[in-house]
C-alpha cells in the first residue's frame, strides 16, 4: 500500500473520528460512558501516530533513529490502550460495575508492563509495496499483547453473550471478529497498515449501535433502575421469545429461579426505608454474581427476582443458590440485619407450554420454601 493511499486514508479517519467527537460530549461518565471516551481519545491518537510514523519511516535517512523508535512506540502503545479500553469497555456491557472496576484495575498492567519491556525488543524496518514499514521483535511484541487482549474480549463474549442485548450482541461479535480478522491480516502483512481504519471503524460502530441516544432509551425501557437488573418488561418480551425459540421445540429445557425477599417489611418498618432499599440493591448485586451461568436475572418488581436458564444444570444451579444464601447470611451478620431470600426452582417438562406455566411453579416452590425459613 503506497504513502499517499495510506495518508488519505488517516486524514479521513482522523476528520470522521473529529465530528464524532462533537456528538460524543453529552454521553454519561459512567464506567462505561468513560471507557467508551478513551476508545475514541486512543483511536484519535493511534490514527495520528499511524499518519506520523508513516512519514517518518520513508525518511529514515533525515530522522533519527531514536526518534523512529519513540514515535513508532506512541503508534503501538496507542493501539494496546485501545484494545484495554474495548476489553473493559465489553466487561461493562456484561458484569456489575463493581466487578468491572476490579477487572479495569487488574488489566491496566497489561498495557503498563508492555510499555515498560518493549523497549528491549529490538524494530526492523521492510519495504513492500511502495512503502517502508516497521516489523521485528518490537511489532511481535506489541500484536502478542493486543491479541492477548482481545482474546481475554473474546471469551467474555463467548462465555456470557446471553446477557447481552441481542442488537448490540450482533454488533459487538461482528465487529470483535472484524478487528481480530483485520489485526491477523496486519500481523501477517504488516506493511497494509489499516489498524488506524479499523479503530475508527470500530468507535464509529460502539458509538451507532450502543452509546447513541436512542439505543439507550431503548436500554432503559427494560432495565431497572433502582436494581440494575433487567426488569418485568424484558422478561416478558424475552420470554415470548424463549418459549418459540426453545420450549416449543421440546429439544431444550428452560429453568426457572423464582426469589422473595424476607422480612423486608420488618426491616422497612425497624431500621427504615434506607435500609430496605439497601437490602433489595445488595440482594441485586449478589444475584446477579451467583447466577453466572443464567440466561438473564430481573427483578420483577418491590422485593421479586426471577432468573432464567436455558439447558439449566441441576447440580450447578444448587450450587448457584447455596452461594447466595451463604453470602447473603454474611451481609446479614455484618450490618446485623434479618437478611435472607426464599428461592423456588422449576424446570420445563412435557406438560409445560409457556414460560409463564414453569414461573407459576417456582413461585409456588418459592412460598413453601418460605413457609419452611419462617417455622425453622
Amino acid at each position: 500500500m503506497s504513502t499517499f493511499i495510506i495518508l488519505r486514508e488517516e486524514i479521513l479517519c482522523l476528520v470522521v473520528l473529529a465530528v464524532l467527537n462533537i456528538y460524543t460530549r453529552d454521553i454519561k461518565k459512567t464506567v462505561r460512558g468513560a471507557s467508551f471516551g478513551w476508545i475514541w481519545a486512543f483511536a484519535m491518537m493511534h490514527v495520528i501516530f499511524d499518519a506520523i510514523t508513516v512519514l517518518t519511516v520513508n525518511m529514515q535517512e533525515m530522522i533519527p533513529e531514536s526518534l523512529n523508535l519513540i514515535l513508532h512506540f506512541c503508534y503501538t502503545t496507542t493501539a494496546i490502550w485501545f484494545c484495554y479500553e474495548v476489553c473493559v469497555y465489553t466487561s461493562a456491557l456484561i458484569y456489575p460495575i463493581s466487578f468491572v472496576k476490579k477487572m479495569k484495575t487488574t488489566l491496566v498492567w497489561v498495557p503498563i508492563t508492555y510499555m515498560l519491556i518493549v523497549w528491549i525488543f529490538p524494530i526492523k524496518y521492510g519495504y513492500s509495496g511502495g512503502t517502508y514499514y516497521a516489523t521485528g521483535p518490537f511489532v511481535v511484541c506489541s500484536f502478542a499483547i493486543g491479541f492477548l487482549l482481545m482474546g481475554l474480549t473474546g471469551a467474555m463474549l463467548l462465555v456470557h453473550h446471553r446477557r447481552i442485548n441481542k442488537m448490540i450482541r450482533r454488533f459487538v461479535v461482528l465487529t470483535f471478529s472484524i478487528l481480530l480478522a483485520t489485526a491477523i491480516v496486519q500481523a501477517f502483512v504488516t506493511e497494509i497498515l489499516f489498524t488506524g481504519a479499523t479503530c475508527t471503524i470500530l468507535t464509529l460502530g460502539i458509538f451507532f449501535v450502543v452509546e447513541n441516544p436512542m439505543t439507550e432509551i431503548q436500554e432503559r425501557a427494560y432495565i431497572d433502575m433502582f436494581s440494575g437488573l433487567k426488569n418485568r418488561n424484558c422478561y416478558i418480551d424475552e420470554s415470548k421469545e424463549l418459549t418459540e425459540k426453545y420450549l416449543k421445540n421440546g429439544d431444550t429445557k428452560i429453568g426457572i429461579i423464582y426469589a422473595d425477599l424476607n422480612h423486608l417489611k420488618m426491616v422497612n418498618d425497624t431500621y427504615g426505608h434506607a435500609a430496605g432499599d439497601d437490602m433489595i440493591r445488595t440482594t441485586a448485586l449478589v444475584l446477579s454474581k451467583n447466577l453466572s451461568t443464567a440466561y438473564n436475572v430481573y427483578r420483577m418488581g418491590g422485593d421479586e427476582f426471577l432468573a432464567v436458564y436455558v439447558n439449566p444444570n441441576s447440580y450447578v444451579i444448587d450450587t448457584e443458590i447455596a452461594k447466595i444464601h451463604a453470602e447473603l447470611q454474611e451481609v446479614s451478620k455484618a450490618k446485623d440485619i434479618p437478611f435472607s431470600i426464599s428461592i423456588g426452582y422449576c424446570e420445563s417438562c412435557e406438560k409445560t407450554e409457556t414460560i409463564h406455566e414453569i414461573v407459576e411453579l417456582a413461585d409456588m416452590y418459592m412460598y413453601k420454601n418460605k413457609k419452611k425459613m419462617e417455622s425453622a
